[in-house]
């Protein structure tokens, strides 16, 4: 997560969810990188920015692990 101020404030976001075996094997690797412009350079328009993109990825991966398990 980042927080980038002043002239045009963003919410930044990089994320790397993966899906291991209890062996520790990755079975599924999903990276996610946005940004979101905010519209008040304050942190608690940072906080809104990072929860909606944070809600985005969580969407993907959940879309993508029930894409894999249909091709199973």
């Amino acid at each position: 997560m980042e927080f980038y101020c002043c002239d045009d404030p963003e919410a930044r976001v990089e994320v790397v969810f993966e899906l291991r075996r209890p062996g520790g094997q990755v079975v599924l690797r999903e990276q996610f990188r946005r940004n979101e412009s905010l519209p008040e350079n304050d942190l608690v328009a940072f906080a809104r920015g990072v929860n909606d993109l944070f809600l985005e990825a969580v969407v993907l991966l959940d879309q993508r692990i029930r894409s894999e398990r249909a091709n199973l």
